[in-house]
């Protein structure tokens, strides 16, 4: 087994301010089949946590699919690792309906460390 996988760092609903260094600001683009508004990073950005989910525990087994083993574009084997749980955060102040046409922002744990609770 892999290691424990790490809980998502806030609870939805919480309010976090960004302090991250990052100043990318939106962009509106194609997030699968509908065109979104996609919310990167600002400093002092106030959002809200609109989901979580959690994390998963890798086998570290070697990976399979329908064509058999799974490699990298490397050749190494492709293993069953953890994936850390992580907060979904959109703009704070969007109507239910907005909100769902802006493609949230992941915050892992690692990371957490750039965002204040307000």
């Amino acid at each position: 087994m892999d290691r424990q996988p790490k809980a998502p760092p806030f609870p939805v609903g919480a309010k976090l301010v960004d302090c991250g260094p990052h100043n990318i600001g939106q962009y509106v683009g194609l997030v699968g089949p509908k065109q979104r508004t996609v919310m990167i990073r600002e400093p002092g950005l106030i959002v809200v946590v609109a989901s979580v989910r959690a994390g998963r525990q890798g086998t570290l087994r070697h990976l399979r699919d329908e064509d058999g083993p799974m490699f990298d574009d490397r050749g190494d084997k492709v293993l069953d690792w953890t994936r850390d749980g992580y907060s979904v955060v959109v703009p704070d102040g969007l109507s239910a309906d907005d909100a769902k046409e802006v493609h949230g922002r992941c915050v892992f744990a690692d990371d957490a460390h750039e965002w204040e609770l307000i």
